[in-house]
């Protein structure tokens, strides 16, 4: 599960068992369905273009995911001794695919509104079960301030104070080259598809609610993603699929140490300077830059 669909996760429902629904007449449910189709119809033309790179990028994960780019060489070429190895990473299959040097099988790209409805059906069906359980502006507010410090986190500009209650502007400022440098390096590692979607989630709504929507459709597509069966008995682990990883992580953890590290050395020059250089103005320089740390 992608990080940015686990933060809104943590908003989705959370109303227990769904209300016991009174019997409807016919012309009831068809006028519930006609107006279901007029929803899907009016979202889908606003943000419908929006939808359309990330899906791309989706496919792509998919067919990662679920082992049918195995045995793709970094090259693009197919490996004629590691047919069952994932010798591709993520953002390497992605850059592949957007030059044409790599075909993956068409899922959900170029999807149409009646492509969508059976998962908008699901999501209009959670939505009606949040607003009988009282609890549906709740969700709404919380859900839109998480997507907003997710794409802030993901583009390295967490610079609005009320970004996040545990972050203040001091310490966010101090924090910022860090938090660039570890976008960066998340950008790079997943071919800019955590920000793809994050930025559609933001994007693909003109208020809160409508960008819920959006949010719970992606999740529609997540677990699909995630039960895709795997297209052949999964391999031994791959060493080279370790070894990215681990460069990855590795990477991350020195660039953001490197971003603190120099911010702190700037910020305590900066307060040296305004002090004249005094023993005090340092020491009292130190004390307020370990107090933004804290």
């Amino acid at each position: 599960m992608l990080a940015v669909l686990q933060l809104f996760a943590t908003y989705a429902p959370r109303c227990g068992p769904r209300p016991a629904l009174r019997p409807r007449s016919c012309a009831s449910l068809a006028a519930e369905a006609g107006a279901l189709d007029a929803e899907l119809l009016a979202y889908w033309s606003a943000h419908g273009a929006a939808w359309q790179a990330p899906l791309r990028k989706l496919d792509v994960r998919a067919a990662w995911n679920c082992g049918e780019l195995d045995g793709v060489l970094p090259s693009g070429r197919a490996s004629r001794v590691a047919g069952g190895e994932r010798l591709l990473t993520l953002a390497r299959a992605l850059e592949l695919f957007e030059s044409d040097e790599l075909q993956v099988r068409r899922r959900f790209r170029s999807m149409t509104a009646e492509d969508m409805a059976p998962r908008w059906s699901r999501v209009v069906d959670d939505r009606a079960a949040l607003q009988a359980s009282g609890r549906w502006e709740e969700v709404v507010v919380e859900s839109d301030a998480a997507r907003r410090f997710a794409r802030a986190r993901l583009e390295g500009s967490v610079e609005e104070a009320d970004a996040s209650p545990a972050l203040s502007r001091a310490v966010v400022t101090v924090l910022s080259p860090a938090l660039k440098a570890a976008a960066r390096q998340r950008d790079k590692a997943d071919g800019g598809l955590e920000l793809s979607l994050a930025r559609l989630m933001s994007d693909a709504g003109v208020d809160p609610a409508e960008r819920w929507l959006t949010a719970k459709l992606l999740a529609e597509i997540d677990a699909e993603i995630d039960s895709l069966p795997a297209a052949r008995p999964a391999p031994p682990s791959s060493t080279f699929a370790a070894g990215e990883a681990e460069r990855d992580v590795g990477q991350a953890a020195s660039m953001g140490a490197f971003g603190v590290a120099a911010a702190l050395a700037v910020l305590l020059l900066q307060m040296l300077a305004r002090s004249g250089g005094g023993g005090g103005g340092a020491q009292s320089g130190l004390e307020a830059t370990l107090d933004l740390m804290r």
